[in-house]
């Protein structure tokens, strides 16, 4: 027997329900009121909704409810499920830019796996011998451009070639400059999720998530950049970009986020030698860092970054 909470939130969901049962809808968002994201065939277009920031926030509470937990903004993070199956992830104020929201919903897979049905889809069709990450065309035109020493040109099909940036520098020396300029180069039809505890990175993408945290600990919900890096793998992005990177979240950020997605972060360090040094330490803070060697976590650091940058500044230059 339906109670009346499901009820109440399937009623809630009813004006995109359309679209969340659509057979070819794989992954559903809503990042704000007046407007949702539809994936399909890999790629997400826009659809209206009516909502307001009131009704998605008393939405949160039905969906938490659905699953015996709370939401609110001592605790505004939810990992629940919708009554249709789809599994949900919520953040809202204040760990979201303000007059925003984040609803990450995935629509839980009809195809039951076996050798056999996977073999019939053409999956071992793709099976090749261990190859780099990029393409040698890719891998031949940075190589190309870092040589002719065309950094502009270069930075661009780096981000074309969805590579991670890890940039390294002094309070003031540009970092944040250069990591904003850097995210303009992402697509517009990018799925594109923030991460700061400040909103200073001011993303165009129109598929965009502002993520925050109170440095310290020190705000109304005690939740640090760990915990909204958790949460960036059930967000469905593109492009994670990473405020500055301090002590456990460099351990999350380049064993989780940066392993599945391509990542613009910074962090202090003087050189590039230095940066992934600076890394190392914070890594070193945590408990699983620990048990590490340091010749594991500069393996890590070296498969999970691609470009590392050291910023600086000279009198009213970069």
């Amino acid at each position: 027997m339906i109670g009346t909470d499901e009820k109440t939130l399937r009623y809630m969901l009813r004006p995109v329900e359309e679209w969340l049962m659509d057979p070819a809808t794989t992954d559903f968002c809503i990042n704000g009121p007046g407007e949702a994201w539809v994936k399909q065939a890999g790629h997400y277009r826009s659809v209206p909704t009516p909502y307001s920031l009131e009704d998605l926030h008393d939405m949160a509470l039905y969906i938490a409810g659905f699953s015996r937990q709370e939401i609110g903004r001592s605790n505004p993070r939810c990992a629940s499920k919708l009554p249709h199956g789809h599994r949900v992830q919520i953040v809202q104020a204040p760990c979201v830019v303000p007059g925003t929201f984040s609803l990450s919903a995935r629509k839980p897979s009809a195809f039951t796996p076996s050798l056999d049905g996977l073999e019939g889809k053409g999956l071992f069709r793709a099976v090749t011998e261990r190859r780099p990450s990029r393409s040698l065309a890719a891998r031949a035109e940075l190589a190309a451009l870092y040589c002719a020493r065309d950094m502009k040109a270069f930075l661009a099909a780096a981000v074309r070639a969805r590579s991670t940036f890890l940039l390294v520098g002094r309070v003031g020396s540009g970092k944040t400059t250069l990591a904003t300029a850097l995210a303009r180069e992402i697509p517009m039809t990018e799925r594109v999720v923030k991460i700061e505890d400040n909103d200073e990175i001011r993303l165009t993408q129109p598929n965009r998530v502002g993520l925050l945290y109170s440095k310290g600990g020190q705000g109304e919900a005690k939740v640090g950049p760990e915990d909204l890096m958790e949460d960036t793998t059930r967000m469905d992005p593109s492009w994670v970009i990473a405020g500055e990177i301090r002590d456990a979240a460099a351990w999350t950020l380049f064993r989780t986020t940066a392993a599945d997605n391509p990542t613009i972060t910074t962090c202090h360090g003087d050189g590039c030698e230095g940066g992934f040094e600076a890394v190392r330490l914070m890594v070193k803070t945590t408990e699983a860092g620990r048990t590490l060697s340091d010749h594991d976590i500069f393996r890590m650091l070296n498969r999970a970054v691609d470009v590392v940058i050291h910023c600086d500044r000279f009198e009213d230059d970069y």
